[in-house]
C-alpha cells in the first residue's frame, strides 16, 4: 500500500531503477539504493505493483540505452544499427 510520501510516480521510478540495474549488472551486488527501492516495492499490493510495472514498461524510457557516452548496446538493433 502506498504510504505517506510514496506515490505511484515514485513506484514507477523504483521499478525503472530496479530493471535498469538488474539488466546492466546482473552479477553485481546490489547497492543500498537498490535495496531500499526493492523494499519500498515489497510494500505495494499486487495491483499497485502491476500498475507500476505496466507504467514503467509503457513510459518509453530505456534506461542506459542511447544516452550520451553510454556503451550499453541496444538489444533490439541488428548489426547495421537498425531496429
Amino acid at each position: 500500500m502506498y504510504f505517506s510520501g510514496y506515490t505511484p510516480k515514485l513506484a514507477v521510478q523504483d521499478v525503472l531503477k530496479f530493471m535498469a540495474y538488474r539488466v546492466n549488472h546482473p552479477e553485481a551486488a546490489p547497492t543500498d539504493e537498490l535495496l531500499a527501492a526493492e523494499a519500498r516495492l515489497h510494500d505495494l499490493n499486487s495491483g499497485e505493483l502491476l500498475d507500476a510495472v505496466g507504467a514503467a514498461l509503457r513510459c518509453g524510457i530505456n534506461p542506459g540505452i542511447a544516452r550520451a557516452g553510454s556503451n550499453v548496446k541496444n538489444p533490439f538493433e541488428d548489426k547495421r544499427g537498425r531496429f
